[in-house]
């Protein structure tokens, strides 16, 4: 039986990269792959050599747009979490040379945990007092991120910090442009009340960029504790709050607020579930983890919508196109034109 799966083709050349990976992971003997999950961006295979495993992060077949899936990047910002109290899977190499596979690729250590969507949970996290002790742990991690000194970690000119609010609607708006398939509601109004309402004291942080209980691993112990958070490929140094309310906003305003429906092949989520905290609690606890004041955050509800809007309009163009076969995808038909109408409706309630 061979040592590795052989349906990789178009995503591994196994051939060119079993050297890469004895001198890269130091070990002499077989390296089983297997390829563990295609992500909703990029693959991922899992190795096994001599009692020790590692996982391989690739970019997709067809990335959604020119900079997405930069594995420079994302393995740089994990390298800079060295010795800070953000947990995260300590990377092990990094291959820029499109030669070895066709495109680059990292290594990092395998974590043990399960993921923070419902469909992962051991039984013992599904009560009510387990999904409040996962839900709190989930902002405590984002704000340990946030209230990291970049600058200190290494991370000057990893972004562009200065103007950052200044270039989201068009950078967003480009973005959207290459890969639009169809006419979405409300753009011209979010984008102009985007562009006039922007607030004037902006905070710097590490933004992860798509920070979600689906981009974090938890430890299978109780109480709830992240072990890693995961998912790197869209941090930058930006604003913090664009991370702060996209988390926020799959959380309920109210204990008594009405359930989401659900759509098919949409996944279940943390915050669905009975012992989610209210927005304003986990908005407190990031406050009083991060050191930093929470603002008024109808501008930021407002950006963070539309630019996860953008985004995921990336991955439903990929599904239509036929580059993109995860039945997940499909979900964005609806929740793309939901998030735009979503912001639509706070800046109707700000007015």
């Amino acid at each position: 039986m061979s040592p590795y799966d052989d349906g990789f083709e178009g995503l591994l050349n196994v051939d060119r990269l079993m050297p890469w990976l004895r001198e890269h992971l130091g070990v002499a003997g077989p390296i089983e792959i297997v390829k563990v999950s295609t992500g909703h961006s990029n693959e991922m295979f899992r190795l096994h050599a001599g009692g020790s495993s590692w996982i391989l992060r690739r970019p997709p077949r067809v990335k959604a747009h020119a900079s997405a899936s930069n594995m420079s990047r994302e393995f740089r910002v994990m390298s800079a979490l060295a010795g800070t109290d953000v947990p995260h899977a300590r990377p092990v190499a990094l291959c820029s040379d499109d030669e070895i596979i066709g495109v680059p690729f990292f290594l990092m250590e395998l974590v043990v945990g399960f993921k923070g969507l419902p469909e992962h949970f051991p039984p013992e996290f599904t009560n009510p007092a387990a999904v409040r002790e996962l839900s709190l742990a989930l902002v405590d991690s984002l704000a340990r991120i946030h209230r990291l000194d970049w600058r200190a970690c290494g991370l000057d000119g990893f972004g562009r910090p200065e103007g950052f609010l200044d270039r989201q609607v068009d950078r967003w708006m480009h973005q959207l442009s290459q890969y639009q398939t169809r006419e979405l509601p409300h753009l011209r109004e979010i984008t102009g009340w985007l562009r006039t309402n922007q607030p004037a004291d902006a905070t710097t942080a590490i933004m992860h960029g798509d920070y979600s209980a689906g981009n974090v691993m938890f430890d299978h112990a109780r109480p709830g504790r992240v072990v890693a958070v995961v998912d790197w490929e869209n941090a930058t140094i930006g604003d913090p709050m664009i991370d702060l309310a996209s988390l926020l906003r799959s959380f309920p305003e109210r204990l008594d607020a009405a359930p989401r429906v659900i759509a098919a092949n949409d996944h279940l989520r943390l915050s669905d579930l009975a012992g989610a905290p209210t927005r304003s609690e986990l908005a407190r606890c990031w406050a009083d983890v991060a050191g930093r004041d929470v603002p008024e955050m109808t501008y930021y509800d407002v950006l963070s919508s539309f630019r996860v809007a953008c985004i995921l309009e990336g991955s439903y163009s990929r599904f239509v196109r036929g580059e993109s076969k995860d039945p997940y995808h499909a979900v964005f038909e609806t929740r793309v034109p939901a998030l735009l109408s979503d912001a639509a409706a706070r800046i109707d309630a700000a007015r």
